[in-house]
């Protein structure tokens, strides 16, 4: 199949024809700063433009704008992204960088402590500003709002749907392996089965619904307050305080941990998979 670009012509198959209109999609979403609840402003014209490929073609896989509409929804839940609020690699390699350089603070109780505190009180700010000013996601608080719109026993509502569990499920096996990590090094483990889990949703939730309610009452939600540390007064913001009570009630620390050994089952672990910058101790 013959697809114009202008002096070249270039041959693609059906799935390569598909795949890169609907990739010149999600970035002209991305440059609109997000999608808004629904694509309706987004133009099949300007992407077949943009995307440099045949217009009777284009039409020919998507005879209709809402077929085509459908399948840019559907890729965008389903993008290899985590839109939800807790994913952000900068915070897990801050946290990561700061038990790293805290390695003498293990030894005791009260030092591992003091390290859980300071990584979900600086992790969570950093996090929570990412997540205000990401695209992503509010594009994906549009994909689940718009999901809510369409028919349940829709073809769109259950292709959609998928998509975005999916999406959600690679975020919480990501965000649990974290966790897990810092259980090892910290020396805490889960009250609950599957409690690591349990604390990777139910952060995300708290932060998204701070996210959302900061939109309209930021003076609230951006509040600092100043709260009593192992060291004396530290300032806290709103989403952090929220986050260590969910941790709090859902993780208890270990009572026979060993510094020495937390470390090698840690660096043990991570080197049976690939050992990324973020998961660096030393």
């Amino acid at each position: 199949m013959e697809t114009s670009t202008g002096p070249t012509t270039v041959r693609r198959s059906e799935a390569e024809f598909r795949r890169h209109v609907l990739n010149t999609a999600q970035e002209m979403v991305d440059e609109l700063g997000g999608l808004k609840v629904t694509v309706d402003d987004l133009s099949f014209e300007k992407v077949i433009e943009r995307s440099q490929v045949s217009r009777s073609t284009a039409y020919r896989y998507w005879p209709s704008l809402e077929q085509f509409h459908d399948d840019v929804l559907l890729e965008l839940a389903g993008r290899t992204w985590n839109g939800t609020a807790a994913f952000d690699p900068e915070t897990i390699s801050m946290v990561t960088e700061l038990v790293g350089s805290n390695i003498a603070k293990l030894v005791t109780a009260e030092g591992r402590r003091g390290l859980f505190r300071e990584g979900v009180r600086i992790g969570v700010a950093r996090n929570f500003a990412a997540v205000c000013r990401s695209a992503e996601w509010r594009t994906y608080v549009a994909l689940t709002a718009t999901l809510l719109s369409y028919p349940k026993d829709s073809e769109a509502h259950c292709r959609t749907s998928a998509a975005l569990r999916r999406s959600e499920s690679r975020f919480l096996d990501y965000m649990t392996e974290f966790y897990q990590d810092m259980a090892i090094v910290l020396g805490f483990r889960a009250r609950h089965p599957d409690g690591l889990e349990l604390l990777a949703g139910a952060g995300a939730a708290v932060l998204e619904g701070l996210a959302l309610r900061q939109i309209l009452t930021p003076d609230l939600i951006g509040r600092v307050l100043t709260v009593e540390g192992p060291d004396g007064a530290e300032e806290w913001g709103l989403p952090a305080l929220c986050f260590l009570a969910v941790a709090d009630s859902l993780v208890e620390p270990l009572p026979d941990y060993d510094p020495t050994n937390a470390l090698a089952e840690y660096f043990n672990r991570v080197s049976r998979r690939r050992l990324t910058p973020s998961e660096r101790l030393s």
